[in-house]
Parts: structure tokens; C-alpha cells; sequence
């Protein structure tokens, strides 16, 4: 996972532009200048990571259909069905594991999964169930272990193991408070708030003003969104209200990664 996410860094690099010489291992902050024009350079996605193809084995019980979502661990690859919500388990050389689906509204059922996460020293799997607001919790086995539900309205639209002991979690656009919260694993109690310094709140939802509430039910989101982003042993947050990339290290210190020449102002 960490691979594939330095290719959108690079790529965030080459396509506003870098500002010469800043060096991030000298601890100085990058500095991208929006304001000048440079000529387009066609690169190979060899020539700047490391890739990886992984053939997923495909069998009446290991068939992915469309519309699916994915996550990567070190040793585990999760794909989720988003029509049949179901939750199809691999190992990192494409070796089907496991088929579950607990879709339904039972002990231990989830009804719409939004996000996966693994924590691989506690064999733990963690399904964010968008539709109950709460997080289910199985074995790398699929045996369900516990269920929390996000505290005070809180729901997340991703999660990622951040410690042996927490979770980072994205706020949904439509709830109140900071973008980036960490939680317990073990019963969702909140461990940290992580503050973005903004100048003024952007959405990434879209929403006609027709001047008739009746009519103001159609709109969109403009994706994909990576916020939160693995680099070396640190987490990378982004927020598209902010003109800063920020690091965030384990020790919950957060450090100005890179930003523009002049401050963002939509």
C-alpha cells in the first residue's frame, strides 16, 4: 500500500510544479510554485516506484465482480463487493483465503461497508459499517470478535491502523469538527483530535441552489480524495481547505510537509 501512495506525492510534485531545491530530509519545508507554467514530461509509473502485479485467484468462490473496493496490508489483500457487500480475503501472493459476507442486521452483521482496515499484530480485521455509524471487528479468520459505534455522531469515511492501540479515522464532509480523530480499537473512545489549519472550508460535495428546498436534492462528489497518505514511518494529511501537506508522526506530532508559494483562497 505504501508503494502504490508515493506515486500521488510524485505525481502532486510534477503536476503543479516544485519550487528548486528544498530538500525534506534537511527538515526544510517544500515549497510548490503555483504560479509558473512548466513543460509536460511524460514518465513511466516503473521509472519512479516500485510496482507490483498480484494475479488474484479467481474460482467459483474467489470471483471478484465489478464495482469493488480494496485494501492492502503487508500480508493481506481485502476486496469488498460494494453491490453484494461481500468481503473476499487474500494473502499477498493473490491466494484466496477467505469469502465472507455478514451483510444483514444480526449480531455481528454489517450492512454497508465503507472501509477495511487490518491490524495484523492483533489479527484483527476493522469493517466500518456506513449505514450503523459503528465499526465491526473479526479475526484475520473472519470470526466476528466485538462491535463499537463511533462516539458523540462521529462516523468515519476511512480508517487506517495508525498504532497497536488506535485507529485513524476520516470524518465524514458532513459531520462537525476536526477532518483526522484517532480512536481505541478496542471500544471506539477517542484518543486524539487532529486539527488542520484552514482558510476557509471547501467541500468536495456539490449541491445546485435552484432556489427551491424541494428541488435541492441532487448533487455530487468530486473524487478520488486521499487524505490521510503512509510516508516512511509517518502518515501525510491532506485537506483540500488547507494550502499545507502535513506529517504526522506515531508520537502524534504533526510538521508543514509542503506547500504552496501563496495561500489557496477558493
Amino acid at each position: 500500500m505504501k508503494r502504490i501512495s508515493y506515486f500521488f506525492i510524485i505525481t502532486l510534485f510534477l503536476t503543479t510544479g516544485y519550487a528548486g531545491g528544498s530538500n525534506q530530509s534537511t527538515g526544510e519545508l517544500v515549497v510548490i510554485d503555483v504560479t509558473k507554467n512548466y513543460p509536460k514530461k511524460e514518465l513511466k509509473l516503473q521509472d519512479i516506484v516500485d510496482v507490483e502485479y498480484i494475479p488474484l485467484e479467481t474460482t467459483d468462490e474467489f470471483l471478484c465482480p465489478g464495482n469493488l473496493s480494496a485494501t492492502i496490508s503487508d500480508n493481506f489483500i481485502a476486496i469488498w463487493d460494494i453491490i453484494r457487500q461481500s468481503i473476499i480475503l487474500f494473502d499477498r501472493t493473490g491466494k484466496g483465503l477467505k469469502n465472507l459476507n455478514y451483510k444483514g442486521q444480526g449480531p455481528g452483521e454489517y450492512q454497508v461497508v465503507s472501509d477495511i482496515a487490518f491490524d495484523e499484530d492483533n489479527n484483527e480485521m476493522f469493517v466500518v459499517d456506513l449505514v450503523r455509524t459503528q465499526i465491526f471487528v473479526y479475526d484475520l479468520q473472519g470470526k466476528f470478535i466485538r462491535t463499537f459505534k463511533f462516539r458523540d455522531g462521529y462516523n468515519a469515511r476511512g480508517i487506517v491502523n495508525f498504532d497497536r492501540e488506535g485507529l485513524m479515522c476520516l470524518r465524514l464532509p458532513s459531520g462537525n469538527g476536526p477532518p483526522f480523530f484517532i480512536i481505541s480499537k478496542q471500544d471506539g473512545a477517542f484518543k486524539e483530535f487532529i486539527e488542520i489549519p484552514i482558510i476557509k472550508q471547501v467541500s468536495l460535495s456539490v449541491q445546485p441552489n435552484t432556489g427551491n428546498k424541494e428541488m435541492n436534492f441532487m448533487g455530487a462528489i468530486i473524487g478520488p480524495n486521499f487524505k490521510y497518505i503512509p510516508y516512511r514511518d509517518n502518515w501525510l494529511l491532506t485537506d483540500l481547505s488547507s494550502d499545507t501537506v502535513f506529517t504526522y508522526s506515531p508520537d502524534n506530532t504533526m510538521t508543514p510537509f509542503l506547500t504552496r508559494t501563496r495561500p489557496y483562497i477558493p
